[in-house]
């Protein structure tokens, strides 16, 4: 049961830490959003590169999208009480873990790429680094994979 409890923990510091970044980052948004130009980066290529651009009042959407999306997951990663003991053995706490990981990403991830945007319109060049991208991708798909190993070596030992 201790075992629960900790994952419950890390759980709760990671929603708290998460909500903490969609906070933050709607605040620097609120500060830095007159300081823009009309015209602001709106999509980067896989280099980095600036390769579009939009009216400065339609980079509203982003952190609404992140907000929503943080809200959708955390809505979903409910805490499991109504799931059959079985499967709450078997599948829920890693459920769990893999959704508590993905809202701390897009958390994140959001922040820094807001921030590279607006640095971007700023500035007048892009500041972000491909490396950043690649950095995204990877925490967003390494999970998911871990987490389908997982469910098919438990289905395996089961079957």
């Amino acid at each position: 049961m201790s075992g629960m409890l900790s994952i419950e923990r890390v759980h709760r510091i990671c929603i708290r830490i998460a909500l903490l970044l969609i906070v933050g980052m709607w605040v620097y948004f609120f500060i830095q959003y007159p300081k823009l130009p009309a015209i602001v980066p709106s999509h980067f290529n896989s280099e980095g590169q600036i390769d579009g651009e939009e009216r400065k009042n339609l980079l509203w959407f982003f952190p609404a999208i992140m907000t929503a999306v943080f809200g959708l997951l955390l809505a979903l990663n409910r805490d499991g009480k109504n799931v059959a003991e079985a499967t709450r053995k078997k599948y829920f706490f890693k459920t769990r873990i893999l959704l508590t990981v993905i809202q701390l990403n897009i958390a994140l991830f959001g922040c820094i790429f807001l921030v590279k945007i607006i640095q971007s319109a700023l500035l007048g060049y892009s500041t972000l680094s491909n490396g950043w991208i690649m950095a995204f991708e990877i925490t967003m798909i390494l999970p998911n994979m871990l987490y389908l190993i997982s469910v098919k070596f438990a289905n395996s030992k089961i079957g």
